[in-house]
């Protein structure tokens, strides 16, 4: 069965976590994929058995709207295979669990939307304050790696990748705006993050990551329901 989301069961932090979790099994999918050495170090589809590092027999919730099952991928799964054989099976389920991940996206969205009205109203006197509660930046970052077609993107080297990463979360304040301007909320402090930081300097300057709190401008809000 699909699990569901009650109406702020999670706050903005727990969406935060939740989120770069998805994000970490999209990555995963994506090597398994995309790259012709199979799948992504340490990461393991069940291919042999069911347990609580595989992916496919957790978290019920990102079955919603999918059909799929989260048993193993065949009978023949208990004897020997040939390194073709474990190939293909790779590639199916991390097509299959892809998929699941889609769906749990866009669950993950319809969710943030929702509780936001509640937790955070807008209109409120304070921004809402914190770069942990930014979740749906990485919301859209991780469509950005959900949509990727070319395999260089995870061949890159760390400094690179990093580089192309920040470059994209500057281009997502955009998509991010366009949702403040619908619904009346503050961009977050991901918004805060210099333009200079992480493309040419790889010194990185925390600073211009996290901007310095101002205590008389950055104030938390009172009273938020963020605890329910």
């Amino acid at each position: 069965p699909a699990a569901a989301f009650a109406p702020s069961s999670t706050n903005a932090y727990a969406k935060f976590i939740l989120v770069h979790a998805i994000i970490v099994k999209i990555i995963a999918c994506q090597k398994t994929i995309l790259l012709q050495d199979g799948a992504w170090q340490g990461f393991s589809f069940g291919l042999g058995g069911s347990g609580p590092a595989t992916p496919l027999s957790q978290n019920d919730w990102l079955d919603v709207h999918s059909g799929a099952t989260s048993g193993p991928l065949s009978a023949s799964n208990s004897g020997h295979a040939t390194p073709t054989d474990t190939a293909g099976s790779l590639q199916m389920a991390a097509q299959q669990e892809k998929k699941r991940l889609g769906n749990a996206l866009d669950k993950w969205k319809r969710n943030w939307d929702y509780d936001l009205e509640l937790q955070y109203p807008p209109g409120q006197s304070h921004r809402r304050f914190g770069f942990s509660r930014d979740g749906v930046h990485f919301f859209y970052l991780g469509r950005s790696f959900f949509q990727s077609q070319r395999p260089s993107d995870w061949t890159l080297p760390a400094d690179k990748r990093f580089q192309q990463v920040m470059a994209l979360l500057k281009r997502i304040k955009g998509f991010v705006l366009g949702d403040k301007e619908v619904r009346g909320h503050d961009i977050g402090s991901v918004g805060d993050i210099s333009e200079l930081y992480g493309l040419d300097d790889l010194t990185l300057n925390m600073k211009l990551l996290f901007k310095p709190y101002n205590s008389l401008l950055d104030s938390p809000i009172a009273g938020v329901r963020t605890s329910l």
